[in-house]
């Protein structure tokens, strides 16, 4: 069963019914990118807000909030994306797209971690095994059930509970394999391992299937007494991980260049990832901020 990648649910959300947790202490300049980016592009990237008087979560569909009793819709706090929030005020905007974490999750301690792991998600889509972690964890830590997991991440219940099984199941070694991408592990493997009856009796099937699969033999070079030396040995580079991939984008979020700069790192990341069709300034007519480019630069 493959996993469909889907983004976590989200609405529609009046901007009068959105405060800040704390005021907003961002960079004129920040503010000013991104209501440039809003007006060019509308709202790419969805804000987290944490629901202050319901508890339902919002649907894939994008329906309408449900109202509480008073018949007036409740208030929302947001929690990621106040720099998005505060441009959309100024451009007049009356709704925003966002994710609506529920205050009872079921308590308030947890919501950091949701915050934390719905911004990774909606950067760079996580792995299974950081799913599957993610989900494991969540239910240690929090009593936060599969079901609840797989509603508010958008991805279907049954893969959730495969997910979390085969991680339950599976011993270290095998874990560490899973995380790794080890090229023997996959979701037929970790079925099996799931229904041993101990984790010793999967970690031996695991050592086998290593042996069994693996060889020590020299790879065959004719001219060379039928053998290749190591050194002569090519080693094609292989495409970086989705984990990779999001170190990269944390380790420019995180950098000294400027704001205009990430933000062009960031669509080309998203260019060579397929999640956009072109990279703004570069393969389409657009001007790039002045920070980023020469004098001698071509117009856009």
């Amino acid at each position: 069963m493959n996993r469909i990648s889907n983004e976590p649910p989200s609405e529609i959300v009046p901007l009068a019914k959105i405060q800040y947790e704390s005021p907003p202490k961002a960079l004129r300049k920040n503010i000013d990118i991104a209501k440039a980016a809003l007006k060019e592009h509308g709202q790419v990237k969805v804000i987290l807000i944490l629901s202050t008087s319901r508890p339902h979560i919002a649907s894939r569909k994008r329906p309408k909030p449900l109202p509480p009793p008073d018949g007036k819709l409740g208030m929302f706090t947001v929690r990621s994306g106040s720099v998005q929030l505060e441009a959309a005020r100024e451009l007049k905007w009356k709704e925003i797209k966002a994710i609506v974490i529920p205050e009872e999750c079921p308590t308030p301690s947890i919501i950091p971690e949701w915050v934390k792991l719905l911004e990774q998600h909606t950067t760079n889509p996580l792995s299974d095994y950081e799913i599957a972690q993610s989900a494991v964890d969540m239910e240690t830590k929090f009593q936060v059930k599969g079901s609840l997991f797989a509603t508010i991440t958008g991805i279907s219940k049954p893969y959730i509970y495969n997910l979390m099984r085969w991680y339950r199941h599976a011993p270290p070694q095998v874990r560490e394999a899973w995380k790794e991408k080890h090229p023997l592990i996959n979701q037929a493997e970790l079925e099996f391992y799931s229904h041993m009856s101990s984790s010793e009796d999967a970690l031996r099937a695991w050592k086998s299937r290593v042996m069994t699969k693996s060889s020590n033999a020299q790879p065959f070079k004719p001219g060379r007494n039928g053998y290749a030396r190591k050194e002569d040995i090519e080693f094609r580079p292989r495409r970086a991980s989705e984990k990779q991939i999001t170190l990269l984008q944390e380790s420019i979020n995180q950098s000294n260049l400027s704001a205009p700069a990430k933000e062009l790192c960031s669509h080309i990341i998203k260019f060579v990832l397929g999640a956009r069709k072109d990279v703004p300034g570069v393969t389409r007519k657009a001007k790039l901020h002045p920070s980023i480019t020469t004098e001698d630069s071509p117009s856009a």
